[in-house]
Formats: structure tokens, sequence, C-alpha cells
């Protein structure tokens, strides 16, 4: 059985946090969001969200391990 773990798009000119748009088109509330800013002058920014049925919204902390 396959499972959707996440879904990730871009920002090219907006910080890496979810947009009204992104919110209203959330259809997946246990899959993660991860979204790139492209718009951080050189060094890319990488966040992680869930995005809930009431429009909650929870950033999730990422770390990145050897």
């Amino acid at each position: 059985e396959e499972e959707m773990f996440a879904i990730f798009h871009s920002h090219p000119s907006a910080p890496a946090i979810p947009s009204a748009m992104d919110i209203e088109q959330a259809a997946y509330p246990d899959t993660y969001y991860l979204i790139i800013s492209l718009n951080t002058k050189g060094v890319l920014e990488m966040r992680c969200f869930k995005l809930l049925h009431d429009e909650n919204i929870v950033e999730i902390t990422l770390r990145m391990e050897e």
C-alpha cells in the first residue's frame, strides 16, 4: 500500500510560509507540505508544515542528519 508522505513546491518571490492559496488548496491533512523559498539571495529556505482541516497551520521542525 502506498501513502503520500509530502508535497513540495517553491515560492519564487515569497517567503517559505503557506500562502492563502496554499491553505485554500490543501487537500491532504495527513501530508507534510514542504515549501522552498527562492527569494533569499542565494540561500534557499525550506520549511515544512501540516495544513489541517480547520485551516490551522502547524510548522514541523526539519533537521538534517548524516
